[in-house]
């Protein structure tokens, strides 16, 4: 399934941001597409499955909350650790096929893409308890994020020796957030 893109009226930076988050998305998806079991491990104990899924848990927050917030309503971030939040990924996405976690990440994002320039979005949160961040900040450390894990799947994918690029659960980025 393959997102059809519509003309979003953005300032220049904005839309260079929005366009860096759908490169990241288009990448990630190949490369989960490319895998040949997207249940073997890529990055220690995460499958690839996993890690599309952990992404969307993140994407779909993401499109919640500017959609809210340009609504005028009150977001929802999630909440709860990362590790909490790891558990209800496998609890809720860690079934669904990748094609079906891919469709709801392109969902998300047309979301996003049609929201995230509301004049009615000043800050977007991110996990109920964090700071909340600049609509400008929120994409480009989310696409950041999910060029990331677009990596460890392209890793994973031509890798003979899947798991062996890191142990555990991705790294946390320092001082930084980790939306997807």
């Amino acid at each position: 399934m393959r997102l059809v893109r519509t003309t979003i009226t953005l300032p220049a930076a904005t839309l260079a941001q929005v366009a860096s988050l759908d490169a990241a998305i288009d990448r990630l998806a190949a490369a989960a597409r490319a895998l040949p079991d997207p249940d073997a491990p890529t990055t220690g104990e995460w499958s690839g499955r996993m890690v599309v899924a952990h992404v969307v848990l993140w994407h779909e927050s993401f499109a919640r909350n500017v959609a809210d917030l340009a609504a005028g309503r009150r977001p929802s971030p999630l909440a709860g650790t990362y590790a909490v939040l790891a558990a209800r990924t496998r609890t809720e996405l860690g079934d669904l096929p990748i094609d079906t976690l891919l469709g709801r990440l392109e969902a998300a994002q047309a979301v996003i893409r049609q929201h995230v320039g509301s004049p009615r979005i000043a800050l977007i949160p991110y996990r109920r308890g964090s700071r909340r961040y600049a609509p400008a900040e929120h994409l480009t450390v989310t696409a950041d994020h999910v060029a990331r894990h677009a990596a460890e799947l392209e890793r994973a994918g031509t890798s003979k020796d899947r798991g062996a690029h890191r142990a555990g659960p991705p790294a946390r980025r320092p001082g930084g957030i980790q939306p997807a």
